[in-house]
């Protein structure tokens, strides 16, 4: 898993392409679609099939510095890897089906992959987590549509606007960083930091993760 992430998290531009999983591990019997890989996802626009989180992953998007565009790009494509690769799969679906509640499963699970990436990856913290807020939320639309087209959600705008707020939250404790000190570092650097109410916001708005069952 370290050459892995170690290979994703070299810049956008020199990243080797995402191979389609080989006999990916068995999606859970409540649903019938095997585990695909999302292709170009580290790409802008988005071809997500639900359209509330097609709306939020353009929106994040669409946001994102020129300067964080390359650790962001890294970040989305190590973590698809995590998640999809033939060796842990199984660890996502095991987290996605660790308790009934779905936002608090996927929250945990986008924190425990963006901690194990940043881990290994080695990168500043101050380029490495202004990316990864807007990578996570990403991260997290992805999972969000694989467990809905595994039978295991329905996905609805309440569900996915909570997930959203529980996966910033947590992402932000995983480095022991408070909302006020990431909005004074993205906007130190000309970004758009989230906003202060998270929990008050629709569903579009920018995201954060905690400790996941990943197996972090």
């Amino acid at each position: 898993m370290a050459g892995l992430v170690s290979n994703a998290m070299q810049p956008a531009a020199q990243a080797a392409p995402v191979a389609q999983p080989q006999g990916a591990a068995t999606p859970p019997a409540a649903g019938g679609a095997a585990p695909e890989m999302p292709q170009g996802v580290e790409n802008p626009g988005s071809n997500l099939q639900n359209p509330t989180l097609n709306q939020i992953e353009t929106g994040v998007e669409q946001k994102i510095g020129p300067e964080y565009l390359d650790m962001y790009k890294s970040i989305v494509l190590a973590a698809m890897d995590l998640a999809f690769s033939e060796k842990t799969h199984a660890q996502l679906l095991k987290g996605l089906q660790s308790s009934p509640d779905i936002p608090k499963n996927v929250s945990l699970i986008v924190a425990g992959m963006v901690g194990i990436i940043f881990s290994q990856a080695k990168q500043d913290p101050n380029q490495f987590v202004p990316a990864a807020m807007p990578a996570s939320i990403v991260i997290m639309c992805q999972v969000l549509e694989f467990a809905e087209q595994s039978g295991m959600t329905k996905l609805t705008p309440e569900l996915i606007a909570q997930c959203t707020n529980l996966t910033s939250q947590a992402v932000l404790k995983k480095f022991g960083i408070d909302g006020a000190k990431l909005r004074q570092a993205v906007e130190a650097k000309g970004g758009e930091a989230p906003p202060e109410d998270a929990e008050d916001q629709a569903p579009a708005a920018a995201p954060v993760p905690a400790q996941p069952p990943m197996g972090v």
